[in-house]
């Protein structure tokens, strides 16, 4: 490592570097960290976490505003190292003596007008990094009179680079982190019942207005240590087994549905749930059916023929009800209720009884689009 710049310098400047990757704010107390390892230099960073759609957001250090004015203004559109730049791969550390031609640079229009000004800058050295999404240049300029550290300037940007490579990165993750959680929450707000998105472990990554407002109530759910959790026995069990089946990999995994809460009027129902390219989520949605079924059994027996019998036992196992449960409530056999739902099943061309709910899902609009239209 050059004289010029100790360890412990570079230490400083790696530390504020690994801050920056999770406070993309910082990046211009980096800028200023980094103009003042090399003395007399100005330091420019310029950060692009959209290369598709985004605009660079420049942080600079070292330059009189007057100039970064200027330069925004009128001189960017004249500036040939732009193009020179574009020409070198990305992660390699170039000098400005190694593309630029002294003698063309003093008859070059920037130069005269804008660089030479600023403050008479003829040295230099320049990096950009790249990943899928992002983009990075980070470039030192040197006025003539300092000219003689460009090698110093060039070892410290090579020294600097895989730590401002992390942090891009990370800027990147965090994007699209951010980014989906938004797009998760703005669909679950368009939800008419208590909406919640849970990882593999049951920890609560986004819910809507309605789940808040029922873990409020205390009567079927709350967040433990950041955990869905029920108050109901029988419901945390089958919420734990539901997890594990749904993310046990299965292609043919249905629909979990069951009842809880006082006096059984809440309806429970996991949904495996996939977002861009997020790791697979559940979807947990809570009804109160004291405010509305899921679909009228008048109408599910004109959607399939149903007897009126078969449209009951159909509108009971939608709603969470065992076998056991619809027989005791229908004052029924077991044998009798499993033949209406054997029948009821071939009318409605399903083989299991988890492919009823989904069927009836994609029969009932799930979302309020009323909400999006106003």
């Amino acid at each position: 490592m050059p004289r010029l710049v100790t360890d412990k310098m570079l230490l400083g400047a790696i530390d504020a570097i690994c801050c920056a990757g999770t406070d993309a704010s910082s990046w211009s107390v980096v800028a200023d960290i980094c103009r003042r390892l090399i003395p007399g230099s100005s330091f420019t960073l310029l950060v692009n976490s959209d290369k598709e759609g985004g605009h660079p957001i420049p942080f600079s250090s070292g330059w009189d505003p007057h100039f970064l004015r200027s330069y925004a203004e009128y001189y960017h559109a004249i500036n040939p190292y732009q193009g020179m730049l574009k020409n070198i791969a990305a992660g390699v550390v170039v000098k400005a003596g190694d593309i630029v031609d002294p003698k063309w640079q003093r008859r070059n229009q920037f130069f005269n007008e804008w660089l030479k000004p600023a403050g008479n800058f003829t040295g230099g050295a320049s990096v950009k990094l790249e990943n899928r999404n992002s983009y990075m240049r980070l470039a030192y300029d040197l006025p003539d009179a300092q000219r003689k550290h460009e090698p110093d300037t060039a070892a410290v940007l090579s020294r600097l680079r895989p730590h401002f490579e992390r942090s891009l990165q990370l800027n990147g993750y965090l994007d699209q982190t951010e980014s989906a959680r938004a797009l998760e929450e703005s669909v679950l707000d368009s939800i008419h019942d208590a909406a919640f998105v849970v990882n593999r472990h049951g920890f609560i990554h986004a819910q809507n207005t309605n789940a808040t407002a029922t873990m409020h109530r205390g009567s079927v759910v709350k967040s433990l240590g950041g955990k869905l959790a029920f108050f109901q026995t029988e419901s945390i069990d089958t919420f734990s087994t539901g997890l594990k089946q749904l993310f046990s990999g299965a292609i043919d995994t249905g629909p979990i549905v069951w009842r809880t809460g006082p006096g059984r009027r809440f309806r429970i129902l996991m949904l495996p749930l996939t977002l861009s390219r997020n790791p697979p989520r559940c979807l947990v949605l809570i009804s109160d059916l004291h405010e509305k079924p899921l679909l009228p059994t008048d109408v599910l027996r004109l959607a399939f023929d149903l007897t009126p019998a078969e449209g009951r036992a159909v509108a009971m196992i939608t709603e969470g009800l065992s076998l056991a449960e619809i027989a005791h409530n229908l004052r029924l056999s077991r044998a009798t209720v499993r033949n209406q739902l054997s029948a009821a099943m071939r009318k409605m061309g399903v083989r299991r009884q988890s492919e009823i709910v989904s069927l009836i899902l994609d029969l009932q609009p799930r979302l309020d689009l009323r909400r999006r239209l106003k």
